[in-house]
């Protein structure tokens, strides 16, 4: 192996690096955002939402993939409908607003992190 395929490799690995700590960082985020049931009427009291997070980062045909997933029976539910009231705290859209909060610097961060890796 030369020195650019070494080179290309481990621009690679900085970047997949990077994805899966803003996804983490994500899902982080978006843990302390997720609404916070009420015991008494909790489908399940054993399975809690808010630990339910999980990442999975991997390499595409097309790039790097950053999937982020609550996987309690009612994850989509407390995430996409608005008309829910949350009084013991968190919200809807917890994950959407975590990844949107995410985008206008994901760029510029890797960006620098690999211009970092090259010093």
């Amino acid at each position: 192996m030369g020195p650019g395929e070494e080179a290309r490799l481990r621009m690679q690995r900085i970047a997949l690096d990077y994805v899966k700590d803003r996804a983490e960082r994500v899902e982080r985020t978006a843990s302390a955002q997720v609404p916070i049931g009420d015991p008494a009427e909790d489908p399940n009291p054993a399975i809690a939402l808010r630990a339910s997070g999980d990442v999975d980062v991997a390499v595409g045909l097309t790039g790097y993939r950053a999937t982020i997933t609550f996987s309690t029976p009612y994850a989509k539910k407390q995430e996409l409908d608005q008309r829910l009231k949350h009084p013991r705290g968190g919200k809807s859209r917890y994950l959407g607003d975590a990844v949107k909060a995410e985008i206008p610097t994901f760029a510029s961060g890797l960006a620098a992190r690999l211009k970092a890796s090259n010093r």
